[in-house]
């Protein structure tokens, strides 16, 4: 028999024993009988063929069913042990369940970021997204992103010639199923005809558009649907193909359906896909938008052979994206842009991760650290629950049990035990990542369930790996007592002294793994405290502010609706918790560029990426956003149809234009040097431009509001007045402390009673605030939360290993009380041991924590990852609780009697 059908026959006797058997019964039979038909004796026959049972095991011994029967014998014993034993077995399940839940949840979360591809395209390794690095910034860093204009794309499809298959896409998440302002939304992807070809995507029903559908000037109305848009939002209708839907305002024909498995490239899955030549037209641009230089909204995405150069064509890409710059603006040209090319994964791309991604990858290594501390501590819980049974190991190597079979026992009894933990940390899987996803990413709608086949799989490797590792250390350890002393010793209820290096290097492990979190939480929760106490320049707190929308096509005019507000913000004054009313063009934080403005001899070209930017506001505003006047004073009161020629400039722009001067009565014009005079009237502190943390203090410039009409919307007219049209259509209220929630209420009836068709939009300042707060809060949370659990963990490893060395100890302390030491003695020797190795194991975690500061050093705000003073608090904090893990088994070894240690030695 060869040694393919050797294997074949120990499996299919593995499969179907009982036709093994059988078989093997009925060949012993036909062995007998043929010996009786020779010898014409059948009880002779008998005798000659032997033991039937001895045979029986010798033929079962060459096939895996030996080895099945010993391993469901170990499993009943094991079963059989921890149910006397359930505390530990508890302990050991609820550790584990907790390491390996947190890392199936982590990995749900990592899973579809960094190493899923998006579902439904052909051959992922073949597809590459297009980055550019812009190193023209307005502070000064450097950044990299997949945005870019059409003619970039042109151009750098033009690098690519014949070398791959290119395509550009831009997506629209805040589209509505028609003008009305309760219409359903819809997610919207603007793609070129050749995406899907590129993607190799093919349609359920119907077709896709084609590139005649598809041309820059002349589009074509037509949509392709998903089948979760098709199932959901048209109710499964047969006859979708050639109707018709509102995709925004605009009336597309459904020309094709798609297969369940295709939702876009993005984590935002798609509802539909339209032409790119259908993207709507700005109004305030002349030319054709695939001609401006102005729209970075275009992702480009290519088909590539498999021997594509990357390096090769991302130089050429530059080359020619460089020169398109130069062409387009000789004077502002990025020379070092460059053009790279990456995974079709968005995040294992070249641009800069946003904090969430951040924060996912590397709560991912504390999950694994955090796994390491849970495996540790059930080693040392099973070396501990290895004392009890040391007895009953040493009897079974006395009656010729192999130390290869007590491995396996031992090591079948843990895995037991992380079955049970693997099952538990599954349904924390499922939740876990639910709740992961909606804190990382909560503006994502994901496209599949949290826990999935891959996530399961995931979960038992995970399983696997820590419970043979888990099982494998104490079941070596166990299966070399020394067999003469430990029945002697166990008959009279001591054990031999043992110091294991092993309990004490898993001690070390726990506690620096565990500083390593705990280190990284208390960072967190220091950064968090720091950005919340960022000074942004306004008054964040009693802020808010209100406007109304419109359905599309129906929207009143500018001077209209900056009239209504006019008479609310009037109605509003002295109620009762307002405290200060005023208008502007737009929210605070937000503001317009304008570039052609001249100061002096000077204009403001020579300020290059320091350009101001404008808002338009009304008097007391600057009381009503909390934002103190340094200098000068507020706007004049407007009249009516009019607005002063008068200007409030921050006090960064002061400091630029006229350094070591007053800025007060200084005179700026735009448009042209003989145009009329803004005249300066007042300086006002710096506030933060559109973000909550900036790197560099921005210029910025506060014009009257002009609430006459304008047929461009804004920016500069004929009569160069750079306010033109920037009415007063935004409401801005400062509320007395603990009157948020009554004001909002008050604001919104006034305006649904001036604007009833309308639909009120009012917001609190720290609600639009809070976004940026959300990854510092989560960090800390999620991290004080994996500290949290590693300390308790480690704490339970310190007990664990110090009630096991009072255990091996116990004759020892018995001698010393009978020789005198006393119980302070005893304690502080228990004590000191646990503490010193647990001290060791917080240094090593420190120097790991010092080492690996860079990686959360993009997370952090106001403090450095070697911050001396939070690593001698932590250090000094879990020495403490650790000691006070020892204090009951120390207090134990302490109560010793040596009368009865010494008799029972004796």
């Amino acid at each position: 028999m060869s040694w393919f059908d050797g294997m074949r026959h120990r499996w299919q006797t593995l499969l179907n024993p009982r036709k093994y058997e059988d078989e093997l019964r009925e060949e012993m039979q036909f062995h007998v009988a043929l010996d009786a038909m020779q010898q014409g004796d059948p009880w002779t026959a008998r005798r000659r063929f032997g033991n039937r049972t001895r045979h029986t095991e010798d033929a079962r011994r060459l096939t895996l069913l030996r080895l099945v029967d010993g391993v469901r014998a170990d499993a009943g014993y094991a079963w059989r042990s921890l149910r006397r034993s359930p505390g530990v077995a508890a302990a050991v399940v609820v550790t584990l369940a907790l390491g390996i839940g947190a890392n199936a949840a982590t990995f749900t979360v990592l899973d579809a970021l960094y190493l899923r591809p998006p579902a439904g395209i052909d051959d992922p390794k073949t597809l590459r997204r297009m980055w550019v690095k812009h190193f023209n910034s307005e502070d000064g860093v450097p950044f990299t992103s997949t945005g870019m204009h059409h003619p970039m794309f042109r151009a750098v499809a033009s690098a690519a010639s014949d070398s791959a298959n290119v395509a550009v896409y831009t997506t629209e998440w805040s589209l509505r199923m028609g003008p009305a302002l309760g219409a359903p939304r819809i997610r919207a992807v603007f793609a070129s005809a050749p995406y899907f070809r590129v993607l190799g995507v093919r349609p359920a029903r119907g077709r896709l558009f084609t590139d005649d559908e598809d041309r820059m000037g002349q589009p074509v109305r037509v949509v392709v649907v998903s089948d979760a848009f098709w199932r959901g939002a048209l109710g499964a209708r047969r006859d979708v193909l050639g109707s018709w839907i509102q995709v925004g305002s605009v009336p597309h024909q459904v020309v094709g359906l798609l297969g369940p498995e295709f939702r876009g490239l993005d984590l935002q899955p798609a509802d539909v896909w339209v032409p790119l030549a259908t993207y709507p037209q700005p109004d305030w641009m002349k030319e054709g938008w695939w001609e401006s230089t102005n729209i970075y909204s275009l992702r480009v995405v290519a088909r590539v052979a498999r021997s594509f150069d990357d390096g090769a064509f991302a130089r050429r890409a530059t080359q020619v994206v460089r020169q398109l710059e130069r062409d387009a603006s000789p004077a502002h040209a990025d020379s070092l842009m460059q053009v790279m090319t990456g995974s079709i994964i968005e995040a294992r791309g070249p641009g800069k991760r946003g904090q969430e991604l951040l924060i996912a990858s590397r709560l991912g290594g504390g999950a694994v650290l955090l796994l390491l501390v849970a495996c540790a501590n059930v080693i040392n819980l099973l070396l501990a629950r290895a004392v009890a049974r040391r007895r009953e190991i040493a009897l079974r190597l006395a009656l010729g049990v192999t130390r290869r079979q007590l491995v396996r026992l031992l090591t079948i009894d843990t895995l037991l035990l992380t079955t049970m933990a693997a099952t538990a940390s599954m349904a924390l899987a499922s939740w876990g990542g639910r709740v992961l996803r909606a804190l990382l990413l909560p503006d994502i709608e994901w496209g599949g369930e949290a826990f999935d086949g891959r996530v399961a799989l995931f979960t038992a490797v995970v399983a696997l790996a820590a419970g043979l590792s888990a099982a494998l250390i104490p079941a070596l350890q166990a299966s070399r007592p020394d067999l003469a002393s430990t029945l002697s010793a166990s008959a009279q209820g001591s054990g031999a002294r043992h110091r294991s290096r092993l309990r004490r290097a898993l001690l070390v492990a726990q506690a620096s793994f565990s500083v390593v979190l705990v280190l990284g939480a208390v960072f967190f929760v220091r950064s968090l405290r720091n950005v919340q106490g960022i000074d942004i320049g306004y008054d964040a707190s009693q802020l808010l502010f209100a406007h109304v929308r419109f359905a599309e096509g129906s929207a009143p005019s500018s001077r209209r609706v900056a009239t209504g507000m006019r008479d609310v913000a009037e109605r509003l004054r002295g109620r009762r918790g307002v405290e200060v009313v005023a208008r502007a063009a737009m929210e605070p934080m937000q503001g317009f560029g304008i570039n052609a403005f001249f100061y002096g001899s000077d204009s403001s070209d020579a300020l290059g990426a320091m350009q101001p930017t404008m808002s338009a506001v009304s008097a007391g505003y600057f009381a009503a956003a909390g934002i103190r006047l340094l200098a000068g004073s507020d706007f004049t009161e407007a009249v009516k149809g009019s607005a002063a020629r008068e200007l409030v400039v921050n006090l960064t722009m002061a400091r630029l234009l006229w350094p070591g001067r007053s800025a007060i009565g200084r005179c700026i014009t735009f448009g042209s040097r003989v145009a009329p005079c803004y005249l300066v009237v007042g300086v006002v502190e710096t506030v933060h431009f559109d973000r909550l943390i900036e790197t560099s203090a921005r210029p910025q410039y506060y014009l009257p509001l002009d609430d006459g009409e304008s047929s461009t919307g804004g920016g500069l007219g004929a009569d160069t007045r750079p306010n033109q049209g920037w009415a007063g259509t935004t409401l801005i209220v400062r509320a007395s402390p603990n009157a948020l929630g009554a004001v909002t209420r008050d604001v919104r009836a006034m305006l649904r009673a001036v604007w009833p068709a309308g639909e009120p939009a009012i917001a609190a300042m720290t609600e639009n605030l809070e976004p940026e707060f959300r990854p510092w809060r989560l960090a800390a949370t999620l991290f004080t939360t994996f500290g949290l659990l590693a300390v308790l963990v480690a704490l339970v490893g310190v007990y664990a290993t110090v009630s096991y060395s009072v255990s091996q100890r116990r004759r020892e302390f018995g001698v010393r009380m009978a020789l005198g030491a006393g119980v302070g003695r005893v304690v502080r020797q228990v004590l000191g041991d646990s503490v010193r190795t647990v001290a060791i194991g917080v240094a090593v975690g420190i120097a790991i924590s010092i080492a690996s500061g860079r990686l959360v050093a993009g997370l952090l705000y106001g403090i450095s990852s070697t911050d001396p003073a939070t690593i001698v608090v932590v250090a000094t904090a879990l020495l403490a609780v650790s000691a006070l893990a020892a204090m009951l088994p120390a207090w134990r070894a302490s109560r010793v009697d040596p009368v009865e240690t010494l008799r029972a030695e004796g």
